[in-house]
């Protein structure tokens, strides 16, 4: 019988992972940059809001890669 090993790369564990975090940090406020400069120039209200969304979570993902990153 073959024994499964411990994959690091486990969907549960991606969460967890500093990388991911600063990752999908970064991409979320370049997404938050996107949707501002879109809204500057269309005056949408909406891309207002996907923007700060966007920044929000972006920070907020920092905050949590920088945690996990120094926590060890």
């Amino acid at each position: 019988m073959v024994k499964k090993t411990k994959n690091n790369w486990d969907t549960k564990n991606l969460k967890g992972n500093w990388l991911v975090r600063a990752i999908s940090a970064v991409l979320l406020l370049g997404l938050s940059y996107l949707f501002a400069s879109l809204a500057i120039d269309s005056g949408s209200l909406a891309q207002y809001g996907l923007s700060i969304l966007a920044l929000y979570f972006g920070i907020a993902n920092s905050f949590q890669a920088g945690r996990l990153a120094f926590s060890k």
